[in-house]
């Protein structure tokens, strides 16, 4: 199909890099384990921001959460990136 756009992938590297403080890929790896006990490898959030690959739902859901962000902005639902509670400490 062409016009299509990688929206996920896009504001994943968007809401990494306005992260206070920014999160490298393998950062939100780390948070996302943290958070959810879920597995996404640093090199596998590379490839769905490069749009190498697009994102299953249990990833949109599990970055959503470890970020503090609405997956709704994730899937461009929502026009307006807030973060929703305090960073998510990385150990």
């Amino acid at each position: 199909m062409t016009g299509q756009r990688n929206i996920v992938g896009e504001r994943l590297k968007l809401a990494r890099h306005r992260h206070d403080p920014p999160w490298t890929m393998q950062d939100l790896s780390q948070a996302i384990e943290n958070v959810t006990q879920l597995e996404i490898s640093g090199s596998t959030i590379g490839k769905i921001e490069a749009g190498i690959r697009s994102a299953y739902d249990w990833e949109v859901a599990a970055c959503a959460k470890a970020l503090g962000i609405s997956a709704d902005w994730l899937l461009g639902l929502a026009s307006r990136l807030r973060f929703n509670k305090a960073p998510v400490g990385i150990q």
